[in-house]
């Protein structure tokens, strides 16, 4: 049987991206166990020239055939939105495991409309498919019922965190609460100091960017930390992708604290991030997926806003003390800071263990995807089988979604 991941991140230079994309093969690989399956890979990042062109001129027309009102025909023009190998790959499958991840907020084609024709075109033709691993949110609220009308197409639909199970329940969508696969990440066993460069000489205090893009290194929480890791004793560890976001940190740290940064290698991958937080006293950034591999080792994070709320969905996940903090709070991250730092054992202590417990409890989903592989054919009657049922009712830490029939007090 093919399965294709349809949303597949894990090529891409970006340690959030491969963490969550390669949990979420291992949960496939660990649910087909003697089931012959070969999966496929889709992303839904690629660009075709006809997309960069029309992309945003025909999102209208998708939008209404989405919703059934408009000319079905227009799904002819799907597959010349996307890159061939996508499309192949899609159109080769016998199952789609369809993941948005953090991707989805309704503002551009690429973040909106983009993200959903292709998996709405491979439902039309029959193929049967379940969402994994999402974050719910739209900064476009219009685009609501489109966003709902594609991912009902899903009999089986889980979301990553508990803000996203509600908002799926307030667009009338079940989602069951099924943590990131990134909550998978190991950090790699080699010596962590080969991860950065230069060599670093103190404890480190990792700053990452946000999702937002460069300009919330410019907001004042980055001058904050340097001048922080200076009180402190510590050396700043940039972990960023674009050489503009290490330029900035680097002229941050010799203009307001006389230091020298280090910075986690370009050839890194996610595991050897995990490796360098897990000999770190603290990061601070709006990165949600570099603060997740922050808990998973046990090192405290300040967190600030990532585009979505999936960062307010992880403190609440993981019942972290210190809230998401704003940019231009900088007084509050300070204080943060210091927190983390005068608590670093206890929070360490808390955080490991409650991601042991997240482990554990997300291992439930396995069964409930061998269902799916074995005869995907029954995954119309998805929502009556135990192993949903576990998952549903109380089975993820007590949290329980609420379905549109129900009243929410």
């Amino acid at each position: 049987m093919k399965v294709c991941i349809l949303g597949w991140t894990g090529d891409r230079k970006n340690w959030g991206c491969q963490a969550t994309s390669f949990g979420l093969r291992q949960d496939l690989i660990d649910a087909a166990e003697a089931i012959p399956i070969r999966l496929g890979y889709a992303s839904l990042l690629g660009r075709s020239s006809t997309q960069r062109r029309f992309g945003g001129l025909i999102t209208p027309l998708l939008a209404s055939a989405m919703l059934g009102k408009g000319v079905r025909a227009v799904r002819r023009l799907v597959p010349r939105l996307y890159t061939a190998d996508a499309v192949r790959a899609v159109a080769d499958a016998d199952l789609l495991v369809y993941t948005l991840e953090g991707n989805l907020d309704g503002l551009t084609f690429d973040s909106g409309i983009g993200m959903l024709a292709l998996a709405w075109t491979a439902a039309e033709q029959g193929t049967p498919m379940v969402g994994l691993n999402q974050t719910l949110y739209l900064a476009r609220p219009q685009l609501s019922r489109v966003v709902a009308s594609v991912l009902s197409r899903c009999p089986i639909l889980t979301a990553r965190e508990p803000r996203s199970v509600t908002t799926g329940a307030e667009w009338g969508l079940e989602a069951l609460l099924v943590e990131d696969a990134a909550f998978r990440t190991d950090p790699a066993e080699a010596d962590w100091r080969s991860f950065v460069v230069p060599d670093p000489k103190k404890e480190l205090l990792v700053v990452t960017g946000s999702a937002v893009g460069t300009r919330a290194l410019r907001s004042g929480y980055l001058s904050a930390a340097v001048e922080f890791a200076k009180r402190r004793g510590l050396q700043v560890c940039g972990a960023l992708w674009s050489d503009r976001q290490r330029q900035l940190v680097g002229e941050a740290c010799r203009e307001r604290g006389h230091l020298e940064p280090v910075f986690l290698r370009e050839d890194a991958d996610h595991r050897a991030l995990a490796a360098v937080l897990k000999n770190a006293v603290l990061l601070v950034g709006g990165r949600y997926h570099t603060a997740l591999k922050a808990a998973v080792v046990g090192t405290p994070f300040v967190l600030l806003p990532s585009g979505t709320h999936k960062s307010e969905g992880l403190v609440d996940l993981l019942r972290y003390p210190i809230p998401v903090m704003r940019f231009e709070d900088t007084a509050g991250i300070v204080e943060a800071m210091e927190r983390a730092m005068d608590q670093r054992a206890a929070l360490s202590e808390s955080l490991l263990e409650r991601v042991a417990e997240i482990r554990s409890r997300r291992q439930r989903v396995v069964p409930l995807l061998a269902r799916v592989l074995q005869d995907p054919s029954d995954l119309i009657s998805a929502r009556s089988w135990p192993e949903y049922r576990r998952l549903l009712d109380g089975g993820q830490g007590g949290t329980r979604t609420l379905t549109s029939c129900e009243t929410r007090t």
